[in-house]
């Protein structure tokens, strides 16, 4: 995991040194400049969810995503019963089961990459900031991909925050 971990960051190391290459950098010598509030909204994919609290096997996994992260596939591959135990949602209320709650990741790092392998918002975001975009013009909302809008509503707000 870590040598995979290593060589990914090296690659998007190249992609950012070279200013030359990024449509954003290239623009933004032309005068183009941040102007409108941007929402970026990721797919299912790459939403990470990520485990707050759990039932005892899950409870070394705090914090950690269990859905789009390399953590996620060790999580997987080493752990099965307990991954699918804390991704499965209540059949009768269609949120999470008792004394689990996962919750989309939160930030620019829930969806810039898909497993630290594949950058998925990475380079768009990179781009913006090339013409002048930052945290407090633009925002990425990650969304717990497994409810149906309405608990989606209900649970977290999502809908209303995007308002």
């Amino acid at each position: 995991w870590d040598r995979l971990n290593a060589s990914v960051s090296m690659a998007s190391m190249a992609y950012s040194a070279n200013e030359e290459k990024r449509p954003g950098y290239n623009i933004a010598k032309r005068g183009a400049v941040a102007k409108y509030p941007i929402v970026m909204i990721p797919g299912y994919i790459t939403s990470g969810l990520e485990l707050w609290s759990g039932e005892p096997c899950g409870r070394k996994y705090f914090r950690q995503r269990l859905w789009g992260s390399l953590s996620g596939a060790h999580t997987f591959f080493t752990d099965l019963d307990c991954y699918l135990k804390h991704l499965e949602l209540d059949p009768i209320t269609g949120s999470d089961p008792p004394n689990i709650r996962v919750r989309a990741s939160q930030g620019f790092e829930a969806a810039d990459y898909f497993m630290s392998a594949y950058w998925v918002w990475a380079k768009l975001i990179e781009n913006f900031a090339d013409v002048g975009y930052d945290a407090s013009t633009m925002t990425l909302m990650s969304y717990d991909w497994r409810l149906a809008f309405p608990i989606l509503e209900e649970r977290d707000g999502l809908l209303t925050k995007l308002r």
